[in-house]
């Protein structure tokens, strides 16, 4: 019986507060990897719980990118988790990872799955919000459509976008022409990660990267006080491209 694992470690914050850590332990066949993801942020994280809930949910979220390469049976984190959360994040795995399951011809079986357990939990409640919004600024017609109609209902507008490099490209181009300050937020994957999925029994693929998206606009919303975060996506975003095993598979599921 295979008795691998995905693990989650921890997260932490640097010494500035503006980069957060996210560990995670790969076992495959006798060997265990540890791998290493960073955001670094544009402002001073909180030292708060609900940071801290912000933070935990990113790290269960980045996570997916490590756990598709071998899709271990077994997860194992340190959080408390209640039916409701064990269920989100199953729904999360099996619907964000349609298009990896259909593109490997995986069965949603293969998924390991969250379940109900105590744990290490954040509690209290100090958050305070302006009106401001977080807008997600991708380059094309949707941000756009979505930050006009925030800003003729005088919504305050700031933009962020989820940098993998150095250059911000049509999105810095976009909050520049809609006059918006711009927050990028940048994603250093652990390297490691290519060469496991190039390794016999490794698999490639989509993960719901919306959803990570999303879940870093909720951490920089903490971070500065802002009431909203808004992504916007087109109509056509919500038709699914095909069924596998009597499952639609949608490439912007999340």
């Amino acid at each position: 019986m295979n008795q691998d694992k995905f693990i989650y470690t921890r997260f932490w914050l640097n010494d500035d507060r503006q980069v957060a850590l996210f560990e995670y332990i790969v076992q495959h066949e006798g060997q265990e990897y540890t791998l290493l993801e960073t955001l670094a942020f544009p402002v001073p994280l909180k030292d708060t719980p609900e940071q801290q809930r912000s933070l935990q949910a990113l790290h269960i979220a980045l996570g997916v990118s490590y756990y598709k390469t071998f899709l271990q049976p077994a997860i194992v984190h340190p959080y408390a988790m209640d039916e409701v959360e064990a269920a989100f994040w199953n729904k999360a795995w099996r619907n964000g990872l349609g298009e990896f399951l259909y593109a490997n011809k995986l069965s949603a079986d293969r998924l390991a799955q969250f379940t109900t357990q105590d744990g290490e939990r954040f509690d209290g409640s100090t958050f305070i919000e302006t009106q401001g919004a977080l807008l997600g600024i991708g380059g094309g017609k949707d941000s756009i459509v979505a930050g006009e109609l925030l800003k003729a209902i005088n919504v305050p507008v700031t933009g962020f976008v989820m940098a993998t490099g150095e250059e911000l490209g049509q999105a810095g181009l976009v909050a520049q022409t809609m006059q918006v300050p711009l927050h990028a937020v940048k994603r250093q994957l652990d390297r490691t990660v290519s060469e496991l999925g190039r390794m016999p029994g490794g698999y490639r693929g989509h993960v719901p990267i919306s959803l990570i998206f999303g879940l870093v606009g909720a951490a920089l919303a903490v971070a500065t006080d802002s009431a909203y975060v808004i992504v916007a996506n087109e109509a056509s975003a919500s038709i699914p491209r095909i069924t596998w095993n009597d499952q639609a598979v949608n490439h912007q599921w999340s």
